[in-house]
């Protein structure tokens, strides 16, 4: 490693240990995570090899650049109520999109392939860790949720929604890795890592979206690599996605109900899928009727996403320019007074900015994807990319997604991962 990065190195695995460890995520404040971005920045302009330059390439730093700049202008004139400390304070994980495009740009392939192995065993212990806390406290997860939870809670490393989400993205992470890499123990690694990963998600934490997220990433995941060596037409793949969506309307009711049965006969998190299930066929069953539900959880996320999509919809200022960003309570109640639902990244970007903010987080995902589809020429790795699009941009509808742990495992360590197995020279990886 040259020692002009070294420093520079270093200060990014620890913005990566206090960005993706549920335990720093808690309990250290977002002033610590702002001081180390701080202290990276410091020493990326005072090193000649970090350079910092803006191409059509890595056209989206702009986006994000734009976004963050946005919200501290609403802030700044009174549109949002919300303390521009507060966007301050947040700037360290819209810039993490823009620190990879950065050591891209300036660190060699061997230094980019280090710092991936770095990130690899940080996420890993965490997700390790996780996994231990589940076997031996499972019931932690639950507590977590609550509002009222102890410092006991706290002061654990068990992870909560985001945590999910971040190995939810882990697992494509470790398969674009594992088909290429041709080190049997790397491999081997690798494997359990996903099997720990697919664990954690479906059955110690589990979540109803996750669920499904996972489910769509792993049979995309799958078709991609059996179809695209094919060279089908368009055509095809538009026929052949009608047919299965047909097929999965088909057989939709009975699958959830048999999960349903499955998942009834689990524990801790795992239990609470059951009725997660019985909601969605009850939603389907009385053709989207809300009130026929039970006022479970999914009940109370459907009201919450309505809460935002009403507050875009109600009115033309709304509808261009949101009512900005408030501070106030996380119950169920003061969300919906508020008109922001806080339990979906894309609707509550509507009902807080309007097009304006609709327009900037289409074009910050948009390029950012593009960018990373074009840091690989195997086109069933390209395709590989599209499907974690696909399913992150869905996730982002039903969940927060612009979260620090979730972005630096898309949009720091898989970018990274996806260059490395690209320019690799030491035949590490399959050509």
């Amino acid at each position: 490693m040259r020692s002009s990065i070294a420093f520079n190195f270093s200060i990014t695995l620890v913005l990566a240990v206090i960005s993706v460890s549920p335990f720093f995520y808690r309990n250290i404040s977002d002033y610590v995570l702002l001081l180390s971005f701080l202290i990276w920045f410091v020493s990326a302009v005072s090193s000649k090899s970090i350079k910092f330059r803006i191409t059509k390439k890595n056209i989206f730093c702009l986006w994000w650049i734009g976004y963050l700049v946005w919200q501290f202008l609403m802030t700044i004139i009174g549109h949002s109520e919300s303390s521009p400390n507060l966007i301050i304070v947040r700037s360290p994980i819209f810039c993490i999109p823009i620190i990879m495009s950065i050591i891209l740009a300036s660190y060699n392939t061997k230094e980019v392939k280090l710092l991936v192995k770095f990130l690899f065993i940080i996420v890993s212990l965490n997700v390790i860790s996780n996994v231990i806390i589940g076997i031996q406290n499972p019931d932690v997860f639950q507590t977590l949720n609550l509002i009222d939870k102890s410092d006991a809670d706290y002061h654990t490393n068990a992870g909560s929604t985001s945590f999910v989400g971040l190995c939810l993205f882990f697992i494509p992470v470790c398969l674009f890795c594992r088909k290429n890499v041709q080190n049997i123990v790397i491999r081997f690694l690798l494997f359990i890592m996903i099997v720990l990963s697919l664990w954690f998600v479906v059955v110690i934490n589990a979540r109803g979206t996750a669920f499904f997220m996972l489910t769509l990433l792993l049979l995309g995941y799958f078709f991609v690599n059996r179809e695209v060596k094919k060279n089908r037409s368009k055509g095809y793949y538009i026929s052949f996605i009608c047919i299965l969506g047909l097929l999965a309307t088909l057989v939709l009711i009975p699958s959830l109900q048999f999960l349903s049965e499955i998942f009834s006969e689990s524990e801790g998190m795992a239990a609470r899928m059951s009725t997660r299930f019985n909601d969605i066929v009850s939603l389907v069953e009385e053709g989207g009727d809300i009130d026929a539900m039970n006022e479970g959880s999914f009940f109370k996320r459907i009201l919450l996403w309505q809460a935002s999509i009403t507050t875009f919809l109600s009115d033309i200022p709304n509808f261009l320019f949101g009512i900005g960003e408030d501070i106030h309570e996380a119950d169920m109640y003061s969300l919906i007074k508020a008109g922001v639902g806080g339990h979906s990244e894309f609707f509550d970007c509507a009902a807080e900015y309007g097009l304006v903010g609709v327009i900037f987080m289409y074009e910050m995902i948009s390029s950012i994807f593009s960018y990373m589809k074009n840091l690989s020429t195997d086109r069933i790795i390209r395709g590989q990319v599209i499907v974690v699009e696909i399913v992150f941009v869905l996730y982002s509808f039903m969940n927060n997604s612009l979260l620090s742990d979730q972005l630096f495992v898309i949009f720091f360590m898989m970018p990274l991962a996806l260059y490395v197995i690209e320019n690799d020279t030491t035949r590490a990886f399959v050509r």
